[in-house]
C-alpha cells in the first residue's frame, strides 16, 4: 500500500516541477511581450494547483491519521514509510502555496505591465495633442484675419488698384503675427 501511495506522491512531484517551468516561461513572457500574452495561461496554471491543493489536502489528511496510529492493521514499522510520504506531501503543499502567490505576483506583473503600456500610448496621445493645441492657437487669429479679410473687405478698404502691395503687406502682417504668437506661448512655457 505504501507503495502505491510513495508512487502517486512522486507523479505529483512532475506534475510540479512542470507547473514550476510554465511560470517561469510565462513570467518571461509577460516582460518581453505583455501586450500580446493572453492571462488565460496564468489562470489555467491557477486551477491546476488549485486542483493539486484540493487533491494534497485530502492525501495529506488520510496520511495524519494513518501515522497516529488510529488502525490496529498498520505495523509499526510502515508507518516510517507513511511519515515519509507525509512529509513529501507537507513540502509539496508548501510548493503549492508558493506557486499560488506567484501566481498572483505574475497576475499583478501583467496588470502592471498593461498599465505602463497604456501610459506609453496616453503620453504619445497627450504629446500630439499639445502640438495641435499649439498649432491651432498660433493660426486661430491668422485665419480670423483671413477670413474677415478675404471676403472682398480687403479689396474695398484699400481699393482694386492697390492689391499688388497690400496683399504682400498683408501676408508679411500674418507671418509677424503668426511668430509673436509662437513667441508669447514659449514665454509663457506653453510650447
Amino acid at each position: 500500500m505504501q507503495y502505491y501511495l510513495d508512487y502517486i506522491v512522486d507523479n505529483k512531484f512532475l506534475a510540479l516541477e512542470e507547473i514550476q517551468d510554465l511560470t517561469d516561461s510565462i513570467e518571461g513572457s509577460i516582460i518581453d511581450t505583455s501586450d500580446k500574452f493572453d492571462p488565460r495561461k496564468i489562470m489555467d496554471i491557477r486551477s491546476d494547483l488549485l486542483k493539486l491543493h484540493k487533491s494534497l489536502f485530502h492525501e495529506r489528511e488520510i496520511l495524519i491519521k494513518l501515522c497516529r496510529k488510529d488502525s490496529p492493521f498498520i505495523s509499526e514499522g510502515s508507518i516510517y514509510y507513511y511519515r515519509d510520504i507525509y512529509d513529501h506531501l507537507a513540502k509539496f503543499f508548501e510548493f503549492i502555496e508558493m506557486n499560488r502567490e506567484m501566481i498572483t505576483s505574475l497576475m499583478e506583473l501583467y496588470l502592471s505591465m498593461i498599465n505602463i503600456n497604456m501610459n506609453k500610448i496616453s503620453n504619445q496621445t497627450n504629446t500630439v495633442m499639445k502640438r495641435l493645441t499649439l498649432i491651432t492657437t498660433i493660426f486661430m487669429p491668422l485665419n480670423l484675419i483671413a477670413g474677415i479679410l478675404g471676403m472682398s473687405e480687403f479689396s474695398m478698404m484699400f481699393g482694386p488698384d492697390n492689391w499688388k502691395l497690400s496683399y504682400p503687406v498683408l501676408f508679411l502682417f500674418m507671418c509677424c503675427l503668426g511668430y509673436l504668437n509662437y513667441i508669447f506661448l514659449k514665454w509663457k512655457k506653453w510650447v
